[in-house]
């Protein structure tokens, strides 16, 4: 292994610790494997003879596809009026309307008190869909995530004590010799560890900090000047 191999693989044995699973985030235009890599750093790093394996998940095409459509969509009106719906139908009505994937997180929504049968009332007309969503969900104690490819509804609480090590491609937004470390700057959020490196940006946080993570350099993406044909 030379010398510039065996630096890359202590920083990144430092950055991602000795086992996790990480998604690697890219922009939706970008060209990504589909299937998962897996990754043996060596086991010396880690002081112990067999080291666990690294499972490095890269989001796949069709995920960025889909999440980028779904995030146009929550940006875009909608017209909502539910009277004593049951959440399950209120959220078939949504995903025929904008034409996107929504599921249930049944599970926390259990744990909250609540179920697909939950009743929703709720009328609401040219708004975005991401703000009566917000305001729909809250009644019951629920809220969304825009999480593998889908939109995922689910609780606070849930989201709060989900974390994921999550490494984010930025190189598009440096300029030219720029810095990673000033972006990772920009991204600083309370209780969340960015480490840069190279022209990624190496997260750990809870799903719905990561959300947070995603929609600001989504942001930071639209500024970014168009290119002539």
């Amino acid at each position: 292994m030379s010398g510039s191999n065996l630096r890359d693989w202590c920083v990144m044995a430092v950055v991602l610790g000795a086992v996790g699973t990480v998604a690697i985030s890219r922009p939706a235009n970008a060209q990504v494997a589909s299937a998962p890599q897996t990754v043996a750093p060596p086991a010396a790093f880690y002081g112990v003879p067999q080291a666990p394996m690294l499972t490095v998940a890269r989001q796949s095409e069709v995920d960025a596809e889909s999440e980028a459509k779904i995030r146009s969509q929550l940006e875009g009106v909608t017209v909502i009026e539910f009277i004593e719906t049951p959440l399950q139908d209120a959220v078939d009505y949504l995903k025929d309307l904008h034409r996107i994937e929504i599921q249930l997180d049944e599970k926390a929504l259990q744990s909250a008190g609540q179920s697909s049968e939950t009743p929703i009332t709720y009328s609401v007309k040219e708004i975005s869909l991401g703000s009566a969503l917000r305001r729909m969900l809250s009644a019951i104690g629920a809220t969304y995530i825009v999480h593998d490819g889908m939109l995922l509804i689910t609780t606070p609480l849930a989201l709060s004590q989900t974390n994921e090590l999550r490494v984010y491609d930025v190189g598009d937004l440096l300029e030219p010799d720029a810095p990673v470390d000033a972006l990772a700057e920009v991204l600083s959020l309370a209780d969340v560890r960015i480490t840069p490196y190279r022209n990624l940006l190496v997260v750990r946080a809870s799903i719905a900090q990561h959300e947070v993570v995603a929609d600001l350099l989504a942001t930071l993406r639209k500024q970014l000047p168009v290119e002539a044909n």
